[in-house]
Parts: structure tokens; sequence; C-alpha cells
């Protein structure tokens, strides 16, 4: 992993952590770090759970954020399944986080999902995450 690196697109984060993420057989969430620039601080797994990302808890995320600085942060998890598309809980809960970190200021670029060979942007169905310009 390239710290450093700017990461300006969900196909930049696919790349960062597909060969990783995609292989596993529960779902996991990584938290993707990044200062006012879109620099990759940080990126480190914060949920391994087998129930969806339904039970990830705020506060993890943003105690996270705040541990590396981040002024954004990008969601990315698997689904074990192999299909990419975000389910409604997925949404939910993206749409919760984005609410909060509007109020503590640290905002969610994006939340891309992996499965098999692929992935999909909520940011990019207009679902939720910032609107702050990429790269």
């Amino acid at each position: 992993m390239t710290f450093g690196r700017v990461i300006s697109s969900p196909r930049d984060v696919f790349e960062l952590v597909a060969d990783e993420i995609r292989s596993f057989d529960r779902a996991k969430v990584k938290l993707i770090s990044l200062d006012h620039q879109n620099i990759l601080i940080n990126c480190e797994m914060i949920y391994d759970g087998s129930f969806g990302i339904t039970l990830l808890h705020p506060r993890k995320v943003f105690e996270t954020a705040f541990k590396n600085s981040a002024t954004f942060i990008i969601l990315v998890h698997n689904h074990p399944s192999g299909s990419p598309e975000p389910s409604e809980s997925d949404i939910e809960v993206t749409k919760k986080l984005v609410r909060i970190g509007k109020m503590v200021g640290v905002h969610i670029q994006d939340h891309v999902i992996v499965g098999n060979g692929g992935y999909k942007s909520l940011r990019a169905r207009r679902i939720g995450p910032s609107k702050v310009k990429w790269g």
C-alpha cells in the first residue's frame, strides 16, 4: 500500500483494497483516511463481522478518522455473496454516517462495495456521500 498517494476515484479505492477484501468469506469494512487533498493517510480494517455492516458502529468509524487526523474518509466493504450491489442496509448506514460526519467535520468521500471482479460506488449513484470534489 502506497501511503501518500492521491485517491481520486472509486477505481483508485478498488485498486487499493480489492485483492485483499474480496477474498473474505464474511463482511469486512476498511476505512480509508485521507487528508484535505485526498492523500492517503491510512487504510485499516474497522469491522469484521458476519452479518453485513448493519452492526458497524459510528463511534468506531469516527474514532479511527480522528486518530488518523482525516479530513475525508472512504468506507469500503465486501459482499461475500459476490454481488457489489448496495443493500438497503448499506444505504441506510451510509446516510447515517454522512449525517454524523457533517456534524463532526469529517466528510465521507465515498462508500465502495466490492464483489467478485467489480465494485459499486454509492457516491456515483448519488446516495449519501459528500459532494466535495475528488482530488
